[in-house]
This record gives C-alpha cells, structure tokens and sequence, in this order.
C-alpha cells in the first residue's frame, strides 16, 4: 500500500513452462504502487507488453474503485463492482472452479454480516482445512508447496479505523499478529491529496 491509500496484490497464475527472460512477475506490485490512484495504476497495467511477463492476477484497489488485470501472454483489465470478489491463482470469481465458488460463497456472506464480525470471520476462512484434496483447502498443505502467510486488512474511508493482521505461516498454526500501527506510517498529507483528487476529478 501506498501513501495515497492505493492497495497492490498480485498472485500467479499456471503455467506449464514459465520463462525465466521473462520480468519478474513481483515487481508489478511496486509499479502499481507508484500511481496515485487505482485507476491509474489499472490504465499502466492495462498496456503491458504482450509476453512479457509469465501468467499472473493483480489486483489493486483504493477506497473508490477496484480493479483486477489478468495477464495470459497479454493483459486483460476488469473492473470489480462493489461486494466480495475471490482472487486466486484461476480466473477471479469464476464460479466454475469449486473450490472459488465456495470462497466466494463464503465471502459474500461475510460481506452481508456485521463489519465488526468481518475480519474474524475471514480468519476462520482462511485458516480452513477440508479433509479432502489439500489444492481445495483454503490453507493448503501439499508437500513443498503450500500457505505460507496470511494478511487480513480493513481499510476504508476513516483511515484511523483501519485494520492490518498478519500470521507469518501457515494461519492453521500461526496467530494473527496486529501490526495496525504500520498504517499509521503513511502519509496522511498523501492521502488526503489522493481523496481530493478523486473527489474533483
């Protein structure tokens, strides 16, 4: 996240054979957090280069607009309306995929419930174990591969009132620790500005 409360994930997606020449997947996030808003970092993203970088989701997002770019050998861009979405490592919200229409199922009903009930109930969500194939838990356990950290993150309109969690393993048996007070970092001169351009833009 940056100082004009713009927020940058990314995830990738599979690929058979990916090509290391290719540019590092990762460094998207921070060219997405050099833009002052989500849109602007959405409009970049949105003319990368054809087969530049192998398979990946980003998502990135303020407090007025969210937006995902899909990159199969090219980018796609979508605009996220306003409810729970699902970013994983297949198509986001793709209700085709069971183990996304679950989560998504999940998330909505968290979304529909009392904001003060939210974060734990994502905790719950991601600390979630089937018994069946571990590639469908939400925390997964499948040899070498598998969860490795989980972040829960509450930001909106109030900056105070923001929220910022973080288990450095696996949720199943790692606590959340409250690191809250890194968000009390950013510049709030920066967000501010962020906020007034969007309102007279």
């Amino acid at each position: 996240m940056n100082d004009a409360g713009v927020f940058a994930a990314l995830t990738n997606r599979p690929t058979r054979e990916p090509d290391p020449s290719r540019r590092s997947r990762g460094l998207l996030v921070s060219d997405a957090l050099g833009a002052p808003r989500a849109a602007d970092a959405a409009t970049r993203l949105a003319e990368l280069s054809a087969r530049a970088y192998n398979p990946f989701n980003l998502f990135v997002c303020d407090r007025e607009e969210a937006f995902v770019v899909v990159y199969e050998e090219k980018p796609e861009l979508r605009r996220l309306p306003a409810g729970a979405h699902v970013i994983g490592n297949g198509d986001p919200d793709s209700r085709h995929h069971p183990k996304t229409a679950r989560l998504l199922d999940e998330a909505e009903a968290i979304a529909r419930g009392p904001l003060v009930d939210a974060l734990p109930a994502l905790a719950r969500t991601c600390r979630t174990h089937l018994g069946g194939s571990p590639l469908e838990d939400t925390c997964i356990y499948a040899g070498s591969y598998g969860t490795r950290s989980s972040t829960l993150l509450r930001w909106g309109t109030e900056p105070e009132a923001g929220v910022f969690r973080f288990a450095n393993g696996p949720p199943c048996t790692h606590e959340y620790e409250d690191f809250t007070t890194l968000l009390t970092q950013l510049d709030p001169a920066g967000m501010r500005a962020g906020a007034a351009t969007r309102k007279h833009a």
